[in-house]
């Protein structure tokens, strides 16, 4: 459902009091996110360490739709979380905002234990300069069978790998 910009400042309100329930908490995150408020981004960005894994990820949702390179830091930092939603969130908004400064932490992410922050870091890197498709096919050789697998296969997805038919 579409908003608006009155939307931002009550939902900025909002998220100043300090005891809102977490699933309101989380929603006016990821509203701010879908309405590409950039006022919202220091605030995004410091509910990412929140201790409720459901804001953190939505967060980290928010962060890639606002598109400032304030955010990458932080969300490089989200890769490292211990609940793999918010690294699969953290990865997706990486590859989104397209910084080559994530690269080192999405090729990182190819050998994640979790499927979709495999999945989402090769799409990231997928999705940015050279320099990332370049991380993506060295990965085809990645002792890690399954960060091999996932660079593989995104590789395939977008096209990338018909010059290297006899990898």
């Amino acid at each position: 459902a579409e908003m608006g910009q009155p939307a931002v400042m009550p939902l900025l309100v909002y998220l100043e009091e300090p005891d809102i329930p977490g699933a309101g908490r989380a929603a006016a995150v990821r509203a701010l996110g879908m309405l590409e408020a950039a006022e919202a981004v220091p605030l995004v960005i410091g509910q990412i360490g929140h201790a409720n894994p459901e804001i953190r990820i939505q967060s980290a949702k928010a962060l890639g739709e606002l598109g400032d390179h304030e955010a990458v830091a932080p969300l490089v930092a989200a890769m490292d979380d211990a609940v793999w939603e918010v690294r699969a969130a953290a990865a997706h908004a990486l590859g989104r905002l397209g910084y080559k400064a994530a690269i080192p932490k999405l090729t990182k992410g190819l050998e994640d234990p979790a499927w979709w922050v495999r999945f989402n870091s090769a799409d990231g890197l997928c999705h940015m300069t050279s320099m990332g498709l370049d991380a993506l096919r060295s990965a085809l050789g990645h002792e890690d069978r399954f960060a091999s697998a996932i660079s593989r296969q995104i590789l395939e997805e977008h096209g990338h790998l018909a010059a290297e038919q006899g990898m």
